[in-house]
Parts: C-alpha cells; structure tokens; sequence
C-alpha cells in the first residue's frame, strides 16, 4: 500500500497577532491568518493576488506563537492541511482547510 504524505510549507505575512486561548482540558490553541501574494500577467496585465490561510498551532507551539509573533511578521509555516467542519450561524455544514503548524522560522528583512 502506497504511504500519502501531508506535508505543507508557505511563507508569507501575519494579518494579525495570533488569537490565543486555552480548550478543555488545558491544551493551548493560537489561530492566525496568513496572507500569501502572488503576481501573473494575464493578457499582458499585471495582477497582484493575496491569498490567505488560517494558522493552528497547538500547545508549546501555541505559547510561542503568542509570545513572539505578532502583524505583519513575514514568516515560513511548516505542517500539515486540515479539513475543519462546522455549522454556520444559518446551519449550513461548512468546511474550511487550515495549516497545522508544527515549525515556524521568520524571515531577514532586508
């Protein structure tokens, strides 16, 4: 049987200092958002795209996260894609992809 691997690895811009509480039973939890940009020509024009992406980091990675990130911070997220399903306020089913980050490194401004 063929092994599937789950490995992610973007760099980009912290939109926001991450959001950090505590869950049952302790564990640590900090969410942020990530904005990736990009540009391409298309028919001859420019274009300038932002993507962004939802950080999770759990734990001793979460305490970190609230202690030393904080807006615009140009970083490199090392993890894993995660399908988060939940309800919306009209009780529709909704999924979203998050990073679970398990490495962050941030990157010399020049």
């Amino acid at each position: 049987m063929k092994k599937n691997v789950n490995i992610v690895q973007i760099a980009g811009f912290l939109g926001a200092k991450p959001d950090f509480h505590q869950i049952k039973g302790g564990k640590a939890v900090a969410r942020a958002s990530l904005a990736f940009n990009e540009s391409y020509k298309k028919d001859g024009e420019q274009v300038e795209k932002t993507s962004w992406f939802t950080l999770v980091f759990w734990n001793e990675l979460a305490e970190k996260a609230k202690e030393l990130l904080d807006k615009g911070n140009h970083i490199i997220v090392h993890g894993k894609l995660s399908n988060h399903h939940y309800e919306d306020k009209e009780g529709n089913s909704r999924v979203t992809t998050q990073i679970i980050v398990n490495k962050v490194e941030f990157v010399e401004q020049e």
